[in-house]
């Protein structure tokens, strides 16, 4: 409780705050805010450094450090009940796509709402649309799954911004909805982060919202219903994703070829499955499969040769 602080490295900013007037309980409060958010946004990292896997507490301390050398000079604050809050709550934080996982032992102290970093409530800009218009509103032919779980259907789009739209899937009182966006964004948790592999894909489990990147966008599950869905079902889920394009091009195709309107999603979801997976075991020549190379037969040999 009574190591001093090194203020060496921080001689222009102790300079600077030691000419400043300050009202300690305020400036106390920003000093926490910006730290805060500069843990949580990741601005005070170098992202080139960034890896998909979890990387400890050790990459805060010059972060913490500056926040121990502010506190020090306003005075007024334990540096152990304060700072090295900050610095120990940060236990681990990973990447997935756009979104950085954040993981803390604990939650931080709430921040009295009377400061200068208050936010302030957006106005909803909200609105429902179809899978067509949300593509249209983000300009990108985003992936969404032909299959679903069963009784589950299509129930509404909503666009929230031109970069971020959410699909939902509804079943009586159940809902499935996918967020979908593009950009950086953050989430914080306390509890357990949970990482798998399904359908080829990185997946992450944080606060009961599944998360995985796709195409170079951000795709986060909620589900709301009597049970979590189980790994199998979100393997499926994600092993049937397929752009509007891919979508109507097979739709037409199959319908040329005498499939029933009602048998049109699952002979598609059986399709792209089905690539899916030799996209996955096949590695290299998945591409020779494609090109017309190889044939499916040929494939099927490649992957018995292999064990798959």
């Amino acid at each position: 409780m009574t190591k001093k602080c090194d203020l060496k490295e921080f001689d222009e900013v102790c300079s600077l705050l030691t000419n400043a007037e300050v009202d300690a309980d305020r400036h106390k409060e920003k000093i926490y805010n910006r730290a805060r958010l500069g843990i949580e946004t990741g601005i005070n990292e170098d992202y080139n450094k960034r890896k998909d896997d979890s990387y400890m507490r050790k990459n805060y301390r010059k972060a913490a450090a500056a926040v121990i050398a502010s506190v020090c000079l306003i005075g007024g604050l334990s540096t152990t009940a304060y700072a090295q809050e900050i610095f120990q709550s940060v236990l681990a934080r990973c990447q997935v796509g756009g979104i950085e996982i954040v993981q803390r032992d604990k939650e931080l102290p709430e921040v009295s709402p009377n400061t200068d970093n208050t936010r302030t409530p957006r106005e909803n800009t909200q609105k429902s649309a179809t899978p067509e218009e949300a593509r249209e509103a983000m300009k990108v032919d985003f992936k969404l799954p032909v299959w679903l779980p069963e009784g589950f259907a299509y129930a509404n789009s909503v666009i929230h911004t031109d970069k971020a739209v959410e699909i939902q899937y509804a079943k009586d009182s159940e809902l499935i909805s996918l967020l979908i966006s593009k950009g950086e964004n953050g989430i914080s948790t306390t509890g357990e982060v949970k990482k798998e592999t399904l359908a080829g894909k990185t997946v992450y489990f944080v606060n009961d919202i599944i998360l995985w990147e796709q195409d170079g966008l951000n795709y986060e599950l909620y589900y709301l219903g009597q049970q979590d869905l189980d790994n199998t079902t979100l393997e499926k889920l994600l092993n049937t994703m397929v752009s509007g394009q891919s979508y109507n091009e097979a739709k037409a195709f199959y319908l040329q070829n005498g499939v029933p309107e009602n048998e049109l999603d699952k002979a598609i979801s059986i399709s792209v499955e089905t690539d899916n997976m030799y996209r996955q075991q096949l590695g290299e020549y998945y591409d020779q499969l494609k090109s017309g190379t190889i044939t499916r037969e040929e494939a099927a040999k490649i992957l018995e040769a292999q064990g798959k």
